[in-house]
């Protein structure tokens, strides 16, 4: 009886502590799991918020970029002195602003400019009276007020973003728009309009939980989108937040049953994107969380009830979700650290950060013992508006990625760090490299790149600096040889301070004029235009001025990138032109006497054209009909000129100038006219969705063939299947 007694208390004692000890884990798996899915509700909201405003932040900045490219437009500055209209150039004014507009075609805007002594409005499409536009843009009488406070300088704001939402009528117009008032060169007051369509500013809200979206500024609500308005509304103004002055990345606020996440812009001043949730509540995944709690239980609970150490490793596995997201917050935030290290380089570049704060940030990445001096490099790959026509977003993507391979491969030896400034420039900071060395490194780079892909690229290579607190003003020396660069008529791939600071009295001659002349000619074919051009240089060069060494140097580096140029564009390879391993630079800088290397300029030139003349002897008309064949049967895909150059082995030049003298137009033109005429065939034929014949006739956006179409045939393609049901 004593032992079954004992034998029932160890029993009872062994199942309270199984028991106990199942309710505890049940509860802090219960828990735990609840906390991660909050955590991740709320860093999903987080990285939402963050995406609009990365967009939108996006579209204001081509907005103000915008503004200031047409500040320097000469028929903007002529019309702003002009006392009476000249239509002629307004209209002129007018199609300069259509180019702006259809440059930036996939962002929706719509722009008007206006003198600030007149009440007339010119766009990229009509021109109208100032009270008839903005009734376009849906402006209520206090958007009017707004637009006098700015332009009377009752504001202290240099940019107003007009409050479009309503809070009388709970409804917002459906443009968005910034306006800009700025002073040419010549004294006179422009004031800009840049609108944009509501529903590409602000997203669209597909769940219930998302309450609503707002973008405000210290005024108000700018604009809004929401189910429920005056809700949104109440928690903005109930919080305040309008009155936070300063800037922030990201903030969220508890308020009653719901998340009020924020963050300012990093655009406009004092402006913020919010965006409004329902609390995640605890009942909406009870059921779930239950029902997993209960089965973890139940399980423990026979565990237990069999043998002690199965039941200690079984209670181990409900924390394997917790220990994988702390492993993968780990991992964030590891790549999270490598990203503060670039803005703190880029707030280096920029002079964000005092002299007392370098050192502390610098022991934070582990940049305190450098190598002296540290110089800044910028390059540029060269933009042109041949891009479209010549290489596919695909190809110049792959061009760009092989830059920074090579960048990194050139500087494999030194101490640097490479910064993407945007899609075609990019920073370089380097340790321990003095200008001569690094000068030499960076020319070996760009003739290599040069000699490879199809982009012309140029370096400039700022002071050199004795701290990292000297960062900023290397970085500025090069953003001025980058403005030097345009100023001077003499073409130079890599730039030092020191090359640009004797130019005007040493430099050698080769304008770009007669760079561009030397490429046309030698493309088409034509050797004694290429020998004339040739003498031109070298007796200019060699024999009327007194050039150094090092000037010399520098002039057949240019003739070297200009071969290059010219072997690329024609899509063919030095070592079938030349030899095996021939570097053009190297076999130029190899002379003997004036006379020598102007033999040598010569040769290399003549004997691409040789090389270029042995190759195309085919029937130029039937090439010609064969190009228009493979245009006819490839306009629906993203078809350009170097597509077809590519397909029939030839360069973008000798291509685009067969298909002029065949057709009367540029390629970009023709191929813009078979696609309407396509499409005006099969809207003959059926009725069929704008968006589903763009893409048809191979228009990826639907904004653009609509203008391209219109532009051809005067009236959109809706319009014109109306007709054509009507016949």
């Amino acid at each position: 009886m004593k032992r079954r007694k004992f034998l029932f208390k160890i029993f009872y004692a062994y199942t309270a502590i199984v028991l106990l000890y199942t309710f505890v884990a049940t509860g802090v798996f219960f828990q735990k799991t609840n906390q991660f899915m909050n955590y991740q509700l709320l860093n999903s909201h987080k990285e939402f918020l963050q995406q609009v405003r990365d967009k939108s932040d996006t579209q204001m900045s081509v907005a103000l970029n915008i503004v200031q490219q047409l500040k320097w437009n000469p028929k903007i500055m002529k019309y702003s002195q002009d006392n009476e209209k000249n239509f002629y150039e307004i209209t002129k004014l007018s199609e300069d602003l259509a180019t702006t507009v259809n440059s930036f075609s996939n962002y929706g805007l719509i722009l008007g400019v206006q003198k600030a002594t007149d009440n007339f409005i010119i766009t990229s499409q009509f021109t109208d009276v100032e009270d008839h536009y903005f009734q376009t843009l849906g402006w209520s009488p206090t958007n009017y007020l707004e637009r006098e406070a700015y332009l009377s300088n009752k504001t202290k704001y240099p940019i107003l973003l007009v409050h479009h939402y309503q809070n009388d009528t709970n409804t917002s117009s459906r443009y968005v728009t910034l306006v800009k008032k700025e002073v040419t060169s010549t004294g006179g007051e422009i004031i800009f309009y840049i609108s944009f369509y509501e529903n590409m500013m602000i997203p669209r809200l597909d769940t219930n939980e998302q309450r609503g979206f707002a973008v405000l500024d210290a005024n108000g609500i700018v604009t809004m989108s929401s189910p429920d308005p005056l809700s949104v509304e109440n928690a903005i103004l109930g919080e305040k937040l309008m009155e936070m002055k300063s800037s922030f990345e990201y903030r969220n606020i508890k308020r009653g049953q719901q998340v009020i996440h924020f963050v300012s812009s990093l655009v406009l001043p004092d402006t913020k994107y919010v965006y409004v949730t329902d609390m995640h509540s605890l009942q909406e995944q009870v059921a779930a969380l239950l029902g997993d709690s209960m089965l973890i239980f139940l399980i423990l609970l026979l565990l237990g009830a069999v043998i002690l150490p199965i039941v200690s490793i079984s209670t181990y596995r409900p924390y394997s979700t917790i220990v994988q997201a702390n492993e993968k917050l780990l991992e964030i935030a590891e790549k999270s650290k490598l990203s503060l290290k670039e803005k703190y380089l880029r707030d280096l570049l920029f002079g964000y950060i005092s002299s007392d704060q370098i050192e502390q940030r610098s022991k934070e990445f582990s940049m305190e013992r450098i190598k002296l001096p540290v110089t800044v490099v910028i390059l540029e790959v060269s933009q042109n508006e041949d891009w479209a026509e010549q290489f596919s977003r695909e190809g110049i993507r792959k061009m760009i990625a092989q830059l920074q391979i090579m960048i990194k491969d050139n500087l494999n030896g030194a101490e640097h760090e490479l910064l993407e400034m945007d899609s075609s420039r990019f920073t370089i900071i380097t340790f321990g490299l003095h200008t001569e060395e690094l000068e030499a490194v960076i020319k070996q780079m760009v003739s290599s790149f040069q000699q490879l892909v199809h982009l012309d690229l140029t370096a400039l290579i700022g002071k050199p600096a004795e701290s990292l607190s000297g960062v900023q003003e290397s970085y500025q020396a090069a953003l001025e040889l980058l403005e030097l660069r345009y100023m001077t008529t003499v073409h130079q791939p890599v730039m030092t301070v020191e090359s640009i600071g004797s130019i005007a009295d040493t430099s050698y001659y080769y304008p770009l004029d007669m760079e561009r002349e030397l490429i046309s000619c030698v493309v088409r074919g034509r050797q004694d235009q290429v020998i004339s051009l040739t003498k031109q240089l070298t007796q200019e060069n060699l024999f009327k001025r007194n050039l150094t060494k090092s000037r010399i140097s520098e002039l057949l580096f240019a003739l070297a990138a200009t071969a290059n140029r010219i072997l690329q564009q024609l899509k063919r390879d030095p070592n079938d032109v030349f030899v095996k391993g021939y570097n053009i630079y190297t076999e130029l800088s190899a002379y003997e006497s004036h006379q020598e290397l102007e033999m040598k300029i010569e040769g290399v030139f003549c004997r691409i054209v040789n090389y270029q003349c042995e190759l195309l002897k085919p029937d130029e008309p039937v090439l010609a009909d064969q190009m228009l064949a493979f245009i006819h049967g490839n306009y629906h895909k993203d078809l350009s000129l170097n597509d077809v150059a590519t397909h029939f082995k030839l360069s973008e030049g000798y291509t685009g100038r067969l298909f002029k003298d065949r057709t009367g137009e540029n390629f970009k033109s023709y191929l813009n006219m078979y696609r309407v005429q396509v499409a005006k065939k099969l809207l003959d034929e059926k009725n069929i969705k704008i968006d589903d014949l763009a893409k048809m006739v191979g228009c990826n956006n639907a904004i653009t063939f609509t203008r391209m179409f219109k532009k051809y045939e005067g009236i959109s393609p809706s319009q014109y299947g109306k007709q054509s049901a009507g016949d």
